[in-house]
C-alpha cells in the first residue's frame, strides 16, 4: 500500500500545482484545440490534489487502518 500512497501523493501533487495540466490531460481524448478553465474547475482540481495527497500519507503512515 506504501506504493499507491506515494502514486496518490504524486497526482495529488500534480493536481495542486498544476490544475491546469490535469484538467488537460483528462480532456485529452475529448476535446481538441485550445480550451479555457473556469477559476472554479482549477479550485476543485487544487480541492481534490489536496484530498489525494492526504490519503496518501495516510495510507503510508498506517496502513493497518484501511484493512489491507
Amino acid at each position: 500500500m506504501v506504493l499507491v500512497g506515494f502514486f496518490l501523493i504524486f497526482f495529488g501533487l500534480m493536481n495542486f500545482l498544476f490544475p491546469e495540466v490535469a484538467l488537460k490531460m483528462e480532456d485529452w481524448t475529448r476535446i481538441r484545440g485550445d480550451r479555457d478553465y473556469t477559476p472554479f474547475a482549477k479550485g476543485m482540481t487544487r480541492l481534490s490534489g489536496v484530498v489525494l495527497i492526504v490519503a496518501g500519507i495516510l495510507l503510508i503512515v498506517s496502513p493497518g487502518v484501511f484493512g489491507f
